[in-house]
């Protein structure tokens, strides 16, 4: 099958070093396909789930670009896995597997797991009646991280910041409920600003992916309903109006 006929050359690219890097985890054989958990380079795990539906393909991932973009990274990343004839689980060894633990054993696992920094984060993001707070000091945090290299960012550096930035844009302001849309169109400003005052160059392919990210973002949760117009008006930046308005225009 020419599954490679779904993606860019450029997604290729990207979603083979993920299976090179061995980023692509618990790799599934359903009774329909196949469904994987594919790790980013900052460590956020995307689930993948892959028909295979009369020699066609039908692909979903949580990330953004897999729900509203098309096909993404991850998903070329578990067809590159299968490709390579990558170690598959059988579904029904795992739910047997599952069936001969105790309730004990289970709730250890579940312990361990929740002991986790990216499961803490997550259950201290889900605690909160406003993420905002949480979410800006995961992204000060991750500027941080990077801040001592920001002005003379190699390749590599420039492709693990946005990696981290993504991923807070994609997997927990992207989760916000829809009826918490303000603090979600916040957060995404947020970005937005932070960005913009570290002067990145949004011409590199990298620093590009954040801002088209933010503005689709802005886009989806702002054209949604026209009683949003009255907070776009108010609060959004006149050049963030005109980049959203650009990019859902082009269809990037």
């Amino acid at each position: 099958m020419d599954w490679q006929k779904y993606f860019t050359l450029k997604t290729l690219d990207r979603g083979l070093a993920y299976y090179e890097n061995g980023n692509v985890l618990e790799l599934m054989q359903t009774s329909h396909g196949y469904e994987a958990v594919v790790q980013s380079d900052s460590g956020n795990e995307y689930e993948v789930n892959i028909e295979i539906e009369n020699d066609e393909l039908i692909m979903n991932c949580d990330c953004i670009y897999g729900q509203e973009m098309g096909y993404c990274k991850h998903m070329a990343a578990v067809l590159y896995a299968v490709e390579e004839g990558a170690e598959i689980i059988q579904q029904h060894d795992l739910s047997k597997l599952i069936n001969r633990l105790s309730t004990q054993k289970l709730r250890e696992i579940l312990l361990s797991v929740a002991d986790q920094r990216a499961v803490k984060y997550k259950l201290q993001l889900l605690a909160e009646n406003d993420p905002q707070t949480v979410l800006k000091q995961r992204l000060n945090q991750i500027i941080r991280k990077y801040s001592a290299a920001i002005d003379e960012l190699e390749s590599r550096d420039y492709y693990n910041f946005s990696e981290e930035v993504l991923a807070l844009l994609e997997q927990d302001i992207y989760e916000i409920d829809d009826s918490q849309w303000e603090c979600k169109a916040e957060c995404v400003r947020y970005v937005l600003d932070a960005m913009h005052r570290l002067n990145l160059d949004e011409e590199l392919d990298d620093m590009w992916m954040i801002f088209n990210t933010c503005y689709e973002m802005l886009g989806a949760i702002l054209m949604k309903d026209e009683s949003r117009l009255g907070w776009m008006k108010k609060k959004l930046n006149p050049t963030y109006y005109h980049e959203m308005l650009e990019t859902i225009e082009l269809g990037v």
